[in-house]
């Protein structure tokens, strides 16, 4: 089978003779190269590959045995016969260098054993550092790669970056929450940012100076990183924690009777173009007339072969949908809601309650929102001034 693969690839002649035997003693005796000897109605057939064709002609010739050359077979065979046609030589030479040069840049990469660092932010990581689909592979070395990526993050403890064939699989440790330093180590308060009643103190670090109950307004002390130890000395350290509390607040939006809103034209402009590798060529461009103001819609789609097979090429679609801001009246239940709904959005923490006004005056609503809402009102605060 092997000797059938390289006798296609570098290819061989078909003979026929009227001296079979006369051939078969020279093959026996190893004076000439040939194979497949078959002999059918006194004349035999026989192979020859193509660099031994002028030494069996000659050997042949030299003890007068006449042979018919039938055909030249194999791949040079057809790289001949096909001489003129471009197309299928063109297609031949990429069949066979594509395979090759394809292994030499990176197809895919998977990531593995990652919970809490999400796949983008490890893939975002190794694009730093050159690691991106349709690198080339030779000018990668995995050990500085997960080394430096190792160093770029706080969650990751470890990592391996291994390259097998086209693909870049990347395994990683990950630290645990006990293994993670703290970010912050000097020393702070925490203080209120707004006024309110402390509903909750969650304390992570430092000394409570509130509880369940407490008034406080804004700008009060709330966990103190100062710890005044047994023997009169002081300890100074970072607050942490959080502390809920019931808050008032205020929000008043204003709208206007009269907006504005997209409407879309109908036309579509398109973009359509592939990505080879990391190489971005365009089909076809029909933006010469594309209007200011549009909306942009891509899609990117992977060329699968077989339907299972990723391959380094991508198939660029960009749509651009050319609208105009026309002017819309709103009844004023409808500039109401919307309103209400601004400010609804602006509240932070769990709403307790609301109160709802509403004035209408020169074409617009405003609507003042007064609420109380439990929030978290910690805010930290450096304990000593650094320049």
């Amino acid at each position: 089978m092997l000797f059938f693969l390289f006798a296609s690839l570098c290819g061989y002649y078909r003979f026929k003779t009227d001296s079979p035997l006369r051939v078969a003693n020279l093959l026996t005796h190893g004076a000439i190269s040939v194979f497949s000897l078959s002999v059918r109605e006194g004349k035999a057939v026989f192979y020859c590959l193509l660099p031994r064709k002028k030494k069996t002609l000659a050997a042949l010739r030299e003890y007068r045995i006449t042979v018919e050359e039938l055909a030249l077979c194999g791949l040079p065979a057809i790289l001949y016969r096909h001489r003129f046609r471009f197309g299928a030589m063109l297609g031949l030479v990429v069949a066979v260098l594509l395979p090759y040069l394809s292994s030499r840049f990176i197809w895919q990469i998977e990531v593995v054993g990652n919970r809490r660092v999400s796949d983008g932010e490890v893939l975002s990581l190794l694009a730093e550092e050159g690691v991106v689909e349709g690198a080339y592979i030779g000018g990668i070395d995995p050990l500085s790669v997960a080394n430096r990526c190792v160093m770029a993050s706080e969650d990751i403890a470890w990592m391996g970056v291994n390259i097998i064939g086209n693909c870049v699989e990347v395994n990683l440790a990950e630290y645990t929450e006990k293994d993670i330093p703290p970010k912050d180590s000097e020393p702070s308060n925490v203080v209120a940012k707004k006024s309110g009643v402390v509903k909750q103190v969650i304390l992570s670090s430092g000394v409570a100076t509130v509880g369940e109950g407490s008034v406080v307004s804004e700008g009060a002390l709330l966990i103190s990183g100062v710890n005044q130890l047994r023997n009169g000395s002081y300890h100074y350290q970072p607050a942490k924690g959080q502390v809920f509390a019931e808050t008032l607040g205020e929000i008043t939006v204003r709208k206007p009777l009269t907006t504005y809103e997209k409407v879309y034209t109908g036309e579509i402009f398109e973009e359509k173009g592939y990505i080879f590798f990391t190489k971005v060529k365009k089909f076809t461009q029909d933006t010469r007339y594309l209007p200011a103001s549009y909306g942009r819609i891509e899609r990117k789609e992977r060329v699968m072969l077989f339907g299972a097979i990723p391959l380094p090429i991508w198939i660029i679609r960009v749509e651009y949908r050319p609208f105009t801001m026309e002017e819309v009246s709103l009844s004023e239940e409808e500039a109401t809601a919307l309103a209400l709904a601004d400010a609804y959005r602006q509240i932070e923490g769990e709403l307790v309650s609301a109160e709802e006004r509403v004035f209408f005056e020169n074409g617009v609503v405003t609507v003042m929102l007064r609420y109380r809402a439990v929030e978290d009102i910690a805010k930290d605060l450096p304990l000593f001034d650094t320049p």
